[in-house]
């Protein structure tokens, strides 16, 4: 899975927020109907005049970027409130696509009907499974049913489509010009500090030098001690390891692959080094990108 990153391949400029600046011709895939969480990421990432195109599912965004079809995705995978979005985590370990920057966004949860309905008529909210979770609390409280749909911006425009009262959505508040939906309850999401990290994917790898975080997955040999000789490596070369998470081996019951983020450029000498130990370990390892950590406006972390 050892993958080596080609630095004389450009897939464009960085600009001052770390995001690639994609010439006009270039078109940018986001998961969801548009009014969509993940076109606004898109939107804020490369820019509002980029060109932008609609994928029905995680999947299809990735066939529509190795199709050549679109040049860049944008997909959700981490929420601060429900965690990993696994599939899409599976999608980029089983490709051959590349992580090329990150976005961070606030989500705020709305819950959406057509105009004049009221609360007590409704009967069913349609939204994406993480829009549901999200909302669980408040959700709970009234004798609705809950069906996961497509994406939120989707659910929202089906309750539109439907023109039925007693159909909701849970979706954003742009959904709702987009759509011409009410609002009928505002930020109905439990956690107040509710972010979802965004990942912005192509066909190349990119490497620049403002690029300071690694993702790469990991098949790490089944047996004692193993994790525990990982993290030495890392600890020797005093490299910050953000995230470390598992995911199961298709076909291997009770084996996993290891998805690790670290602070760090593939040019450093200790990355360099950190690589090295990898291989005269025979630990099989791909990189997934180096890219530019999101940063807020106060250019901190979210």
């Amino acid at each position: 899975m050892k993958m080596k990153l080609d630095k004389g391949k450009e897939m464009g400029q960085l600009n001052k927020k770390g995001a690639v600046s994609p010439s006009p011709d270039r078109i940018i895939g986001y998961y969801g109907s548009p009014g969509s969480y993940s076109e606004e990421a898109a939107i804020l990432h490369f820019g509002r005049a980029c060109q932008r195109e609609a994928c029905d599912s995680f999947e299809d965004l990735v066939i529509k970027l190795l199709d050549k079809k679109i040049d860049f995705g944008v997909l959700p995978v981490e929420n601060s409130s429900t965690g990993t979005i696994a599939p899409v985590m599976d999608l980029i370990r089983d490709n051959r696509v590349y992580i090329i920057g990150e976005h961070i966004s606030r989500i705020r949860h709305q819950l959406l009907g057509l105009a004049g309905a009221r609360l007590e008529d409704i009967k069913t909210v349609y939204s994406h499974q993480q829009g549901l979770d999200q909302s669980a609390p408040f959700l709970k409280k009234y004798p609705w049913e809950q069906i996961a749909y497509q994406s939120t911006a989707s659910s929202a425009r089906l309750v539109s489509e439907l023109g039925d009262k007693t159909k909701a959505a849970v979706a954003s508040k742009a959904c709702a010009s987009l759509y011409g939906l009410q609002i009928l309850a505002e930020d109905i999401h439990y956690n107040d500090n509710n972010y979802t990290r965004f990942i912005c994917i192509g066909r190349e790898p990119l490497l620049d030098e403002t690029c300071n975080k690694i993702s790469l997955v990991m098949d790490i040999a089944h047996r004692p001690g193993s994790l525990y000789a990982i993290l030495g490596l890392f600890n020797e070369q005093g490299l910050n390891l953000m995230k470390i998470e598992s995911r199961p081996i298709i076909g291997k019951p009770w084996e996993y692959l290891f998805f690790f983020d670290l602070e760090g450029n593939l040019a450093d000498d200790r990355v360099k080094d950190l690589l090295r130990g990898l291989e005269n370990g025979g630990h099989a390892y791909r990189v997934l990108g180096n890219y530019r950590a999101h940063r807020d406006a106060n250019n901190s972390c979210l």
